[in-house]
């Protein structure tokens, strides 16, 4: 889980500054407020899209707005335990034997979601990309530098 934390945390780096409050248009917090009601904790990317990283409960979230408000998608870090079986199923078909180090659910304004999971077999490290039914849409090995530790 602080993996994933720490990935997002890069993400934003890379995406943007964070803004003060006072950055963000109005339509743009009203437009998460509407979609997330119950926010906790926001902070702001403002790059070309406003980036909200909030907490619904112990949900930890990134949503993506553009400058209208439009909302364009959500990223949702999960524990395993909150896999969907027919995702874990898809993960196990392509991998075999495994363990997932962390997930993340994106939902997409057009309706669809896709799952990134990152998982480790004896041999290799791997992020899997699948669609809601479990079809593994990428598959690509995962190399990590050693850092002599």
């Amino acid at each position: 889980m602080k993996n994933v934390v720490f990935i997002f945390a890069i993400l934003f780096l890379q995406l943007g500054v964070t803004a003060q409050d006072s950055d963000v248009p109005a339509n743009v917090e009203k437009a998460l407020k509407a979609k997330y009601p119950s926010t906790e904790y926001v902070d702001w990317m403002v790059g070309d899209n406003y980036v909200a990283n909030f907490w619904v409960g112990e949900l930890y979230l990134e949503a993506t707005f553009d400058k209208t408000g439009k909302w364009l998608e959500t990223s949702t870090v999960l524990e395993e335990a909150n896999l969907p079986s027919i995702i874990l199923d898809g993960i196990t078909k392509s991998l075999g034997e495994h363990y997932i180090t962390y997930i993340v659910k994106i939902d997409k304004n057009d309706g669809s979601s896709v799952y990134i999971v990152d998982a480790s077999t004896d041999d290799n490290s791997f992020q899997v990309t699948t669609d809601a039914k479990g079809n593994v849409l990428k598959k690509e090995v995962v190399e990590y530098e050693d850092d002599g530790f």
